[in-house]
């Protein structure tokens, strides 16, 4: 495996929020152009001894993101020589030999301390929590690295490389939420920003994607003839990067009966808003630990397919009208546990807090997150979620985290799940398809009128209208 293919695998190793998978050759070619474009003074492949076991030290510090260490560990960890001696000695460093507090509220043990760790040919730093890192984290990274082959950060420990002073006058990319602190703390590095991964010499950043993945409506886009957009997006880059098309208004994902139409700014990207939203699952939005989704018929990273639905495609839920500018909770971290239970009660969602924004829910068609693009069937449809705030009364959606903010502050801190509940139906009534009918084709129609799909055309199944609610 050469440099170029390692970096491939650990960039894909970081994806944490993709809903549906399309277009992996096209991605691939544009991967392939964009490191040949990023890259400069590139090295010559790694050297793999006979014996292998090249050390790859991991820095740990309070609060890394698990992904961003265990995503690259597993890629060194399942590395063999033609001999089948393990190609890679991964080992974690870290201040002391004391338990670290990890993302998650997992606790990780060191291998080695800053001054007795093996010099490594390879260190990987994960994004961690800036406040009080100890000087001797970047005094080991700084020496380290004058003998490494590669020295990489993945998502936003660019932040802790690029304290080091080691990225000065370089190339890096990092989180798109930390684009302008970045921007504004380390002015003498070039940051590339949209990129998935950017080498320049021995040092190398990777991040899984700017933003959270792609939405259902953008993968589905060349059924719905409208396969000229779709050949615009560039899967390659989160959508932050491509601004165009996040501001790009889409009628077929707008009820003509929904007066707020206008665009909307987040994170400095503009975005247009949707009236349609698919099935996350119940409750749970994400599990942080192994990126994984709720169990709707369009999870996170599930992928699932019409064997994997049990109960009867009947009683499945394919996707339902929304309604957008909805205001939300957010962020507020509760509740902690893992795999918690879905709440009995309005008032219950009430009580586990958030961040209130008054417009915030569907407003991005682009986005896989769950209060933009999908819902949950915590509540029956137009179930009432009250939260009071200046004596105004407003009916809410939740989310008990996303994964990062605009700051690039971890929301997550010591925690493993995401919930949210994603209920507000459009208030005129809704359309509701059911799991059999994921033939995407419903959203040609104008406000409820459906007609079933020819049998005899072999690509497509049937339209089902079950009702209004």
């Amino acid at each position: 495996m050469d440099r170029r293919e390692l970096m491939k695998y650990l960039a894909a190793s970081s994806v944490a929020g993709a809903v549906l998978s399309s277009r992996k050759l096209e991605a691939s070619q544009v991967l392939e152009q964009q490191i040949t474009m990023l890259s400069t003074d590139r090295l010559p492949p790694l050297s793999a001894p006979a014996e292998g076991k090249l050390p790859v030290a991991f820095v740990i510090g309070k609060d890394a993101e698990v992904l961003d260490f265990c995503g690259p560990l597993e890629v060194f960890a399942q590395a063999w020589t033609k001999d089948d001696i393990p190609l890679f000695a991964p080992y974690m460093v870290s201040g002391t030999m004391e338990p670290v507090k990890v993302g998650g509220g997992m606790r990780v043990l060191p291998d080695y301390t800053y001054k007795d760790a093996p010099a490594p040919k390879i260190i990987v730093i994960p994004a961690m929590n800036m406040e009080g890192l100890p000087p001797d984290m970047f005094d080991w990274i700084r020496e380290a690295s004058t003998k490494t082959d590669i020295t990489m950060s993945a998502c936003n420990g660019a932040f802790v490389l690029a304290k080091t002073g080691l990225l000065a006058g370089k190339r890096c990319t990092a989180h798109h939420g930390g684009y302008f602190r970045f921007a504004g703390m380390f002015p003498d590095v070039k940051l590339v920003r949209g990129a998935r991964f950017v080498e320049d010499g021995k040092f190398a950043s990777a991040v899984g994607s700017t933003f959270s993945g792609y939405s259902v409506h953008a993968r589905i886009l060349p059924y719905l003839e409208l396969g000229s957009l779709y050949s615009q997006i560039d899967f390659a880059l989160g959508y932050a990067a491509q601004p165009a098309i996040c501001k790009t208004k889409m009628p077929v994902y707008r009820c003509p009966s929904d007066p707020e139409d206008e665009n909307r700014i987040d994170g400095g990207v503009e975005f247009a808003p949707t009236n349609y939203g698919f099935n996350i699952g119940t409750w749970l939005g994400l599990d942080l630990l192994t990126a994984k989704g709720g169990d709707g018929a369009f999870g996170y990273n599930m992928r699932h397919n019409f064997s994997a639905i049990t109960d009867g495609l009947s009683n499945t839920l394919c996707t339902a009208e929304v309604k957008s500018f909805t205001p939300a909770l957010l962020d507020g971290g509760q509740p902690a546990a893992p795999f918690s239970p879905p709440p009995d009660t309005p008032a219950q969602v009430i009580a586990f807090g958030g961040t209130f924004d008054k417009d915030y829910c569907h407003t991005q068609w682009v986005t896989g997150r769950t209060l933009q693009s999908g819902i949950t069937t915590t509540f029956p449809p137009n179930t009432k979620v009250l939260y009071t705030t200046a004596g105004i009364v407003y009916d809410v959606d939740f989310t008990s985290a996303r994964v990062r903010n605009e700051f690039d502050q971890l929301v997550t801190k010591g925690r493993r799940m995401v919930y949210a509940t994603a209920a507000r139906i459009a208030p005129h009534g809704t359309v509701v398809i059911q799991a059999k009918s994921i033939s995407i084709t419903f959203l040609h129609f104008a406000c409820f009128v459906l007609a079933p799909i020819p049998s005899s055309d072999p690509t497509l199944t049937c339209v089902v209208l079950t009702g209004r609610l």
